[in-house]
């Protein structure tokens, strides 16, 4: 069968990507979000060559290829991409239908067995303390952010086999393994799993269940990050043996990781 269109490898300068946008069909909306994570890729040096680049129609009007353009425009510098000219209406409405793969992939592809727990989970260590989300954090940032604090994760995720094993729940119990007392620290996650406290101290395990209970698992984002907060009380209190009546959330971070 012979191919309906033509690949060419082009260097795509900003100019040249601007150029491009002005004369791009409006296919979908806007995500600026991901736009500034493909600039941030850029930027890094971590924008990889894939077959994935710019698609344009016989009549030279880009169909695919919007946030890479977007990405190169923000980041105010060329990318060699391919770029296919000449595909069909037909085949426009089948582009990007299929499975995403999702960071836990691309990590596997990469020799790296990490599941979807502990990229969640790394992905709120790596967001800062007092934002609900970051939606520019680069796949790149975070299976290096996954790598680089393994360990804590795993320590983390113990005892997670019977529930409250959400990674705002688990978070906090990672940050504090550098710097606190990780016999304390299992223990609260041993409270936390199993709900048998040995006395009022431990009373801060028990509160977070309740809280997490009462939140369940599909809550919004805000609901989520104030889990995450109430569990950073939850974990300073049990590490200083305090008695909670009331669970209410951290007004600030307790415990900053290594390089913050």
């Amino acid at each position: 069968m012979k191919p309906p269109g033509t690949y060419s490898f082009e260097e795509i300068t900003p100019a040249k990507a601007r150029e491009l946008l002005a004369n791009a069909h409006p296919n979908r909306g806007k995500r600026e979000a991901h736009s500034r994570t493909i600039a941030k890729d850029i930027e890094m040096g971590q924008f990889h060559v894939t077959h994935q680049g710019i698609a344009l129609d016989i009549s030279g009007r880009m169909f695919d290829g919007q946030h890479r353009c977007e990405g190169i425009v923000l980041a105010d510098k060329a990318q060699w991409m391919w770029v296919y000219r000449g595909i069909s209406r037909e085949a426009i409405a089948h582009i990007d239908t299929h499975a995403r793969r999702t960071d836990a992939d691309a990590a596997r592809f990469l020799g790296h067995q990490f599941t979807t727990k502990h990229i969640a989970l790394a992905r709120r260590l790596l967001i800062p303390w007092d934002q609900v989300s970051d939606k520019t954090l680069t796949r790149t940032e975070l299976i290096n952010g996954t790598l680089k604090h393994m360990e804590a994760i795993q320590f983390a995720r113990q005892c997670s086999q019977c529930g409250y094993d959400s990674a705002n729940v688990r978070a906090p119990v990672a940050a504090a393994w550098y710097t606190r007392d990780r016999a304390r620290l299992l223990h609260f996650l041993e409270v936390l799993t199993d709900g048998v406290a040995d006395g009022a101290h431990d009373s801060a395990a028990i509160r977070l269940r309740q809280t997490a209970d009462a939140i369940g698992r599909s809550g919004n984002a805000k609901s989520r990050y104030a889990l995450f907060k109430k569990s950073t009380r939850a974990v300073a209190a049990f590490l200083n043996h305090e008695t909670l009546s009331k669970l209410y959330d951290a007004s600030s971070e307790q415990f900053p990781l290594p390089e913050r």
